[in-house]
């Protein structure tokens, strides 16, 4: 676990091989054991969790868009077929 003394505006990652914990920030990719830049508030926190806002959005606005499309193409079908026994 990270040490308490290390900036809460960090997202600590655990990287460990073969042993001990080895904990690095997800946003700056600092390890936690770089004590001076771990104090300090993380420079990429805000712009790597606002792009990850823009991207989820974009992508479930082209979701939304598929969901419009196929929908009016049942809606074109049942008006075609729905009526009709199979």
């Amino acid at each position: 676990m990270p040490r308490p003394e290390s900036h809460e505006s960090h997202s600590w990652e655990d990287e460990s091989y073969h042993g001990s914990p080895l904990y690095y920030c997800e946003y700056c990719r600092i390890f936690e054991g770089d004590s001076v830049k771990a104090k300090l508030p993380c420079p990429n926190r805000d712009s790597i969790l606002k792009s990850r806002q823009v991207a989820k959005e974009l992508a479930e606005r082209t979701e939304y868009q598929a969901l419009l499309r196929q929908r009016q193409r049942f809606e074109e079908l049942h008006k075609k077929y729905g009526n009709t026994p199979p």
